[in-house]
């Protein structure tokens, strides 16, 4: 009741604050504010969600080791939130550590990487790959039962529906719509980046569009994010986002339903769903779709696929490779390599060629035991757990990997931060504890064990 009072006289003031000519943006501020700290402290996952939204900022850590950017300040926020929660519902379970051996293996592989370089060292990776750590931990921590995912899949709904109203206010639909390809940098970033957050957030948010459990809200929040998802892309016009999209959705469709008659209904969605994407594609999205097929401007004859140079690049990372195959060349040295040998702001686009060329073939080999690994316990998942919402969950974590992983393909990070975030996630969900004595795997699978004892959410 208290807080309801603070809350009131805070929206009182902004109201004064406006009508006497203050700045309506800081009104906003101290209106939504203290209703924003009362929602994160109550309900963690929320503030995960948005720390996520926030991360897309600035795709890199950038600026230095004492440079302030979006992506590091919500480490603090999962810092600050991660603890408190510990302080709030105490300590939790101890974990697997699959995903911290991993980085604890890459840690050193991309120290030697970059210490053989010292004239031009970088430590961004080094960075990142600890803010990995982090984002684990702190998942850990806020992501303890049915709820806090519930709360984690409709927080990114919410980030999914106002990254589409940023890049609506910023682009429209009429720039869209020109002869020449318009492709929205969202927040500063790479659209091809930004695209495949979009993508894992709304698939992540996907079940609870059949959750009957689930409220009504819930439920319109995670549908309206599908159209929402659609403008960003028609927006990004990116291709491999285009690709990874209807892998992801397909392999979501045909994991839902349990019988080949419900898998049939689903692909007749699909079916009409694609139709009708492509009816409504602005002119920009189709041009940049069709510029995939070469065509020869007088017969109109398919010449062949348009990759933009991505196999040159892949065959000039792949000699770069082969000149350091065990530590690699470091990420600094590459990328001087990359502009020196195939232009200026060119590099190797295929995050699984760049991690083998900047840190060597024994890190990629890590990362690929990893994703082995994440996609392993996503089956025991889907295939153990005997409640609907978690079997749902499974599947649109495996979904939103594999789509998340199709799309890295065609970015240079080595490091692609939500398929990261995705097997952060999986961890989360993977089952830690021994099955009890007398239980089946069946009656007690790896998520319902990792419920034990949480009431049936009815939100």
């Amino acid at each position: 009741m208290l807080m309801l009072v603070v809350y009131f006289f805070a929206v009182v003031a902004a109201g004064i604050w406006v009508m006497t000519g203050g700045s309506a943006k800081l009104a906003l501020g101290l209106a939504v504010a203290p209703a924003a700290v009362v929602v994160s402290v109550m309900r963690p996952a929320y503030l995960f969600a948005m720390c996520m939204l926030l991360g897309l900022w600035h795709r890199n850590l950038g600026g230095g080791f004492l440079a302030f950017t979006p992506y590091k300040a919500t480490l603090f926020l999962f810092l600050g939130t991660a603890l408190f929660d510990l302080y709030r519902r105490g300590p939790t379970e101890r974990p697997q550590y699959w995903y911290f051996i991993a980085i604890a293996l890459l840690i050193p592989l991309v120290g030697i990487s970059e210490l053989r370089n010292l004239k031009t060292p970088s430590v961004g990776h080094l960075f990142r790959l600890i803010s990995f750590v982090i984002v684990g931990l702190c998942a850990r921590a806020i992501i303890r039962n049915a709820r806090d995912m519930l709360d984690l899949s409709t927080g990114l709904s919410l980030a999914v529906l106002a990254i589409a109203f940023i890049v609506y206010r910023k682009v429209g639909w009429q720039a869209m719509e020109g002869a020449v390809t318009f492709r929205a940098r969202i927040l500063g970033g790479d659209p091809n980046a930004a695209g495949t957050a979009v993508l894992t957030w709304t698939l992540i948010g996907l079940p609870r569009v059949l959750d009957n459990k689930a409220s009504a809200w819930r439920r319109v929040l995670a549908l309206a994010s599908l159209p929402a998802f659609v403008y960003v892309l028609f927006a990004t016009a990116s291709r491999g986002v285009t690709a990874a999209a209807f892998v992801g959705f397909a392999g979501f469709a045909m994991l839902v339903p349990r019988t080949w008659s419900g898998r049939l209904g689903m692909a007749a969605v699909g079916v009409v769903a694609v139709m009708t994407v492509a009816a409504v594609a602005p002119k920009g999205y189709v041009k940049r779709m069709a510029s995939t097929v070469e065509v020869d401007e007088n017969t109109g004859e398919a010449l062949g696929v348009d990759d933009s140079g991505r196999a040159d690049l892949a065959k000039a990372s792949i000699k770069v490779i082969a000149q350091s195959p065990l530590i690699g060349r470091g990420a600094s040295v590459t990328s001087l390599a990359n502009a020196r040998n195939r232009g200026a702001g060119t590099s190797t686009h295929s995050h699984l060629l760049r991690l083998a060329e900047c840190f060597g073939i024994p890190a990629l080999l890590v990362v690929l035991g990893l994703l082995a690994r994440g996609a392993w316990a996503l089956k025991n998942m889907y295939f153990n757990s005997i409640d609907d919402r978690d079997r749902l969950t499974a599947a649109a974590l495996g979904a939103a990997l594999t789509a998340a992983f199709i799309s890295s393909l065609g970015l240079p990070s080595p490091f692609p931060r939500q398929v990261w975030m995705l097997l952060a996630l999986i961890l989360v969900l993977n089952d830690r504890r021994q099955k009890p004595s007398g239980s089946s795997a069946r009656e007690q699978g790896p998520v319902a064990q990792r419920f034990t004892g949480v009431q049936p959410v009815v939100s």
